[in-house]
């Protein structure tokens, strides 16, 4: 259905696209505020995809997962104009407090202020991960993309997807304690 609607407007019927941009646009907006929590930024962003896939319709080929494309495009232009304004990108926000939260829940008895240093050796730990590293964690458990999208979207064998992200998980574990 994606791939029947992206031809019909690379062929110039604007339904189409009108289609597209009204199935993905609040998608990829709740995509896109997971790397980043400026909220204009996001819905620039979005709309600056659109505007680039309109402009460039007739260099398009049709993507085997249109959604997934539209993200990609996007998280990759966050990127862009995140790193040309110099702002630190905070979207492992929910990854931390996630992994935190299960832990405290293990551990009930455990002082706020604990719990405070824990956070914060989580947040270092997590600081001195790769862009490349901190997409991986996201995609996995932000975005709750399979392994097999994953070795898709980032051109990586499935197996090394699992891999990296185990080995990410431990490293992450053995730097907070």
């Amino acid at each position: 259905m994606e791939g029947k609607l992206w031809r019909q407007f690379i062929n110039g019927e604007y339904q189409a696209f009108d289609f597209l941009y009204k199935q993905y646009h609040s998608k990829m907006y709740k995509f896109g505020i997971r790397y980043c929590k400026n909220e204009e930024l996001v819905k620039d962003c979005v709309q600056e995809v659109f505007m680039y896939i309109y402009d460039s319709k007739n260099n398009k080929k049709v993507p085997d997962n249109v959604g997934a494309y539209l993200n990609k495009c996007l998280r990759n232009l966050i990127f862009k104009k995140m790193e040309s304004e110099k702002r630190q990108w905070s979207c492992l926000d929910n990854v931390v407090s996630t992994m935190f939260l299960i832990d405290c829940c293990e551990k009930e008895q455990i002082l706020l202020e604990d719990r405070e240093k824990k956070k914060q050796k989580m947040n270092q730990a997590l600081s001195m991960l790769t862009n490349d590293q901190k997409q991986l964690l996201l995609l996995k458990y932000c975005e709750g993309v399979s392994y097999r999208e994953i070795s898709k979207a980032l051109k990586i064998k499935e197996d090394s997807a699992k891999k990296q992200v185990y080995r990410l998980l431990k490293r992450i574990r053995i730097k907070t304690g």
